[in-house]
């Protein structure tokens, strides 16, 4: 079984990880593990989607890539 780690940091160190079946699109745990965080999001250009542009933008953050 194959699986994905998705997690937040910040410059302390890491604040969040999700672990993940491989079959689970990584996007999908991102908005609850950065829902109170302010700043930069990063990651590859496959995150960017029109709502997951929409949700950052939203939230006043935005995606590095």
């Amino acid at each position: 079984m194959a699986l994905n780690f998705t997690y937040a940091q910040l410059a302390r160190g890491i604040i969040s990880v999700k672990v993940t079946t491989a079959n689970v699109d990584d996007k999908k745990p991102v908005p609850d593990m950065t829902d109170n965080l302010l700043g930069s999001l990063y990651g590859d250009k496959g995150y960017i989607s029109s709502s997951f542009e929409k949700m950052i933008h939203y939230r006043r953050q935005s995606l590095i890539n």
